[in-house]
């Protein structure tokens, strides 16, 4: 006896039989994973039998009997080789995979409003830039962000959290005296609902900290005896960052 069955609270089970085919039988799978058991035939009739999920767990686990996992596709295959036409109902799970980019736009420190991009290269590392104002001048981001599977959450789906790690720089320009240029690793933890594959709606939050080098322009200094002229790293002072964000992924 062969009998393919789906799993569920009620499963159907299209009992077939060697020297015997069936035509136009019609089964609604219930859910996935599709369960194959395998046995020694004992009658050459057809049937359909419903049982509840008490009797099926007897069933897997009655002597003689084999259980193995299939592919919904390797039950389609199957029983369109013995004439039997099965119907799958649409799936409610999405398999979306890791977006292409995501585009930001925020508020934070040091630069107090801020737009970035994000764009994956590969599943897990993504490259980000951005550019920002602060009080003291244009800020310019650049960064290399690693997003592993361990802290991602729904990452297929339409709900997607992601939590990436990452190392950052960011520099400042336009001060007369002094820009600085920032070194830092981050903390980028990330919520997306999808409304399609590759579009959804974001918001954020990426936190970090490092060393902050003063770039002095000396020459812009005021005038004095033995003063040393061009640019030299100043004082080096604790860095931190914030960067509370919404966009669109793509």
């Amino acid at each position: 006896m062969k009998t393919s069955f789906f799993a569920g609270i009620l499963a159907t089970i299209l009992i077939q039989t060697s020297g015997v085919h069936a035509d136009s039988t019609l089964i609604q799978p219930m859910i996935q994973p599709m369960i194959q058991i395998d046995a020694q035939p004992v009658s050459d009739q057809f049937s359909t039998v419903s049982l509840t999920s008490g009797a099926v767990s007897d069933l897997m686990s009655s002597p003689g009997v084999s259980v193995t996992l299939v592919s919904a596709n390797e039950i389609l295959r199957a029983a369109a080789e013995r004439g039997v036409a099965l119907t799958v109902p649409p799936s409610d799970r999405k398999d979306y995979g890791h977006p292409y980019f995501i585009v930001k736009a925020g508020i934070g420190l040091p630069a107090l409003v801020n737009a970035e991009i994000e764009v994956y290269i590969t599943s897990n590392i993504t490259v980000e830039g951005g550019v920002g104002g602060s009080l003291g001048g244009t800020i310019f981001t650049g960064a290399l962000k690693w997003r592993p599977d361990a802290t991602c959450f729904g990452c297929n789906g339409s709900n997607m959290f992601s939590i990436g790690f990452g190392v950052e720089n960011q520099s400042s320009t336009g001060a007369s005296t002094r820009n600085e240029v920032i070194f830092l690793g981050t903390v980028d933890a990330m919520y997306v609902h999808r409304f399609a594959e590759h579009f959804g709606w974001v918001i954020g939050l990426k936190l970090g900290g490092g060393v902050d080098l003063g770039i002095i322009n000396a020459d812009a200094l005021p005038s004095q005896s033995g003063q040393t002229t061009g640019t030299y790293v100043g004082a080096v002072d604790p860095g931190i960052t914030g960067f509370l964000y919404t966009g669109f992924s793509f």
